[in-house]
């Protein structure tokens, strides 16, 4: 009798072992209306949903308001620029419609689950940022093989290869960021940084926080926190 039942268990393990994986869910079509129902509303490469927040709201481990706390909606990030949360999935309990969200921050990875009304108007991605952690190297995909567009980003951006035009993006740190002969999108990020952009095309520079020095042409958009800006020509 014993023999009979581990052979049957063996055999159980086996067929489930062998048989197909379940096919994941389809995700919410990007140009769906109506109210949400119990669906995936991002796959995080061909279609993801994001929201700014509403109004400030409890994240919950559940999709119920008696679920335990993990974290707290909050408009602003660091930054102060406006806070952006992934929309993963919906269901529907307790009469309302409630939204898995990724939740920023430390320790990566963390999910939870706050009502719809707690969101913003839900808005659709297509892009992707690959990002290879062994050079890196990122890439922004914007689901055209043929026309992918490169970002640099590493701490040493000297390293960085002088494409004939880049988005190039700094660290925490002070650094010196050079433009490349192309047209360039540079964002600064923190710390005291110099920042040169090349003459000949119309270039694009955020600076982020720190007291940062911007050397541009008449033709470049410097953004307003960029503290010190000389302009070529200008005395």
């Amino acid at each position: 009798m014993r023999s009979l039942v581990t052979t049957t268990a063996l055999l159980a393990v086996l067929a489930a072992l062998t048989s197909p994986a379940a096919a994941p869910a389809a995700v919410r079509p990007a140009d769906a209306r109506g109210p949400l129902a119990n669906e995936r509303l991002s796959n995080e490469t061909t279609v993801t949903r994001w929201a700014h927040t509403a109004r400030r709201a409890a994240v919950r481990s559940a999709p119920r308001r008696s679920a335990r706390r993990v974290a707290t909606l909050r408009f602003w990030t660091e930054d102060k620029r406006p806070e952006v949360y992934l929309a993963l999935s919906s269901r529907r309990a307790g009469g309302q419609a409630w939204v898995r969200i990724r939740v920023p921050g430390r320790p990566n990875g963390r999910t939870g689950w706050v009502p719809e009304s707690a969101l913003g108007a839900l808005h659709v991605v297509r892009t992707r940022f690959v990002l290879d952690h062994r050079t890196l190297r990122a890439t922004l995909d914007p689901n055209i093989p043929s026309a992918p567009t490169k970002v640099c980003v590493n701490e040493d951006l000297s390293k960085c290869s002088p494409a004939r035009g880049s988005r190039i993006w700094g660290s925490r740190r002070g650094e010196r960021i050079a433009g490349t002969a192309g047209p360039n999108r540079i964002r600064a990020g923190g710390g005291n940084d110099r920042i040169l952009v090349r003459r000949g095309w119309r270039d694009v520079v955020r600076c982020g926080r720190g007291r940062d020095v911007v050397r541009a042409g008449a033709r470049d958009r410097v953004a307003s926190d960029c503290e010190v800006v000389r302009i070529r020509g200008r005395r």
